[in-house]
Formats: C-alpha cells, structure tokens, sequence
C-alpha cells in the first residue's frame, strides 16, 4: 500500500512539473510568434483564438509578473520633432560671410552643432554652441556668433605684360580686377580670393596698341619706327646727304601712342661734285 501511493504522488508530481513545463514553453512560443505578427485589432478572426487572447492581454509585464493591455497611444507624442535647416540657420543670423554653420543644418530636436569661423577667416573668440530645439537654433552663449576676419590673398596675383589688377589687399571671397593696361586693349577678368590665399581667374588677353607714325625733319629717317606697338623700340638715324655726328639713339613706342627719344644730330654733307664753272 506504502509503495503503490509513493508511486502515485511522484506519478503526480512529474505530471505537474511536466504541465507546468509545457504551458510556459507555450507562453514563450505564442509571445516570439506575436513580435512576427501585425497589430491587429481584438475582433480580428484571422488569428487562431489563442493568438487573439493572449495579444489581448500581453504587452509588458506589470509588477506582479503578468502581462496587461496597453492604452491608446497619443498619435502626437509619436510625431518626430522638425530638425533644423537652412530657414533656422538664418533665423538665428548665422547665414553671414565667414561663418561655418554647416552642421548645424539637418540636426534633430535636442541635438547641438558647432558655429565656427569658415575656411580662410581667423576666429576672433571661441566658437559657439547651438541647440536645435523645434525646428529653431538657440544658444547661451554671450556673443550669438564668433567673430571672423577674412585672410588676405597673397598668391597669383594677376600679373604679366600690359595687365594690372585691383587685387593687392583682397581678402577671402572678395573679388578684384584684372584689365589691360595703358597702351594695350583687352576686356578686364574678374578674380575671386580663394579659402587657401590664392587669386582665381584668368589673365586677361592683352594686345599691344600700336604707337602713331613718328615725324621728324627731313634730316631723320624713322623708317625703323613704323608699325611699333607699346614698348617697342626703333633707331632714328640721318637721312642720305646727312652725317651724324654720333651714335644712332632708339625711340620707344609709349603707352600713350607717341614715340620718346632724342633725335641725333644730322649735319648735312658738302656738295663737291657737280658745281657749276665759268
């Protein structure tokens, strides 16, 4: 009688153990198959009963261990917040020559970015934290935005013959002139100063103006100086029956048109052949 009730409980118990196992084994599959499954609503007969029952009732384990439905949730609270773009950059005044306020555009609500000095510009002060909030950019900071001084160019300047330029002294994103000089035709080229301190542009083309006939005394011949352009020079020498008493000089073609030098001294030669007799 002992053995056979001693073999009952134990049958009973493992029985139990057994049921226990097999219904939280059950549990544990139903809830990993909902996180697989839509949301649907309570009367939707597409889901097997058990399925509807225990979505019905399971969410998140209170206190004591059991799952409880959830509310209705506030379709609001589950909007995300406007970031920041290009309209709050210049609604907060950070859209001014100099300043670098790239990442701060596309920042997400409650995110902070960093205003700063641009490339080619020196910082006066420290740089300034902002905070999107709503769509807007605020900060605590004293100064709403840092200080920046553009560099000066110092490279490439626009240079050659007959060009001259506007741009010593131009600093970062100022613009400049090239043009042709005096004495020389050719349509100006603008210049941008760079990030890095250098000019960018393309020299103008500049033609050399050509310089008007040069007139002298009929002592002088300046047969050398016709067609002369701005710069060039010639040698004005005497003319046949004359002798110079020095050096043949060289004329310049100016900027202006008109040739500059000293004419030689031509003294006409005497006549020895050819007199008339008694």
């Amino acid at each position: 009688t002992t053995t056979a009730a001693t073999t009952t409980a134990a049958t009973t118990t493992a029985a139990t153990t057994t049921t226990a196992g097999t219904t939280a084994a059950t549990t544990t599959a139903i809830r990993r198959l909902q996180s697989f499954l839509p949301v649907l609503s309570e009367s939707d007969d597409k889901l097997p009963k058990i399925l509807r029952t225990s979505k019905a009732s399971a969410s998140s384990p209170n206190t004591s261990g059991t799952w409880e439905k959830p509310g209705p949730e506030d379709v609001s609270k589950r909007q995300l917040a406007a970031s920041c773009d290009a309209t709050s950059v210049a609604n907060a005044g950070l859209n001014v020559q100099g300043v670098n306020y790239d990442n701060c555009i596309g920042k997400a609500d409650g995110q902070t970015c960093v205003v700063q000095c641009a490339d080619g510009y020196n910082i006066t002060g420290t740089p300034t934290i902002y905070t999107c909030s709503a769509g807007s950019l605020s900060t605590t900071a004293t100064d709403p935005r840092p200080s920046c001084v553009a560099n000066p160019c110092l490279y490439g300047i626009p240079s050659g013959v007959g060009i001259t330029s506007d741009c010593p002294g131009t600093r970062t994103d100022g613009l400049c002139n090239a043009s042709c000089d005096q004495g020389y035709n050719g349509a100006n080229q603008s210049y941008t100063c760079g990030a890095l301190g250098e000019f960018n542009g393309s020299l103008p083309a500049c033609q050399a103006k050509n310089c008007s006939s040069l007139s002298l005394g009929q002592e002088f011949t300046t047969a050398q100086c016709v067609g002369k352009v701005t710069t060039e020079t010639c040698i004005v020498d005497c003319a046949e029956g004359w002798a110079s008493s020095g050096d043949a000089p060289t004329f310049t073609c100016n900027p202006n048109g008109s040739f500059t030098g000293i004419s030689p001294t031509c003294v006409p030669n005497q006549c020895t052949e050819g007199a008339p007799t008694d």
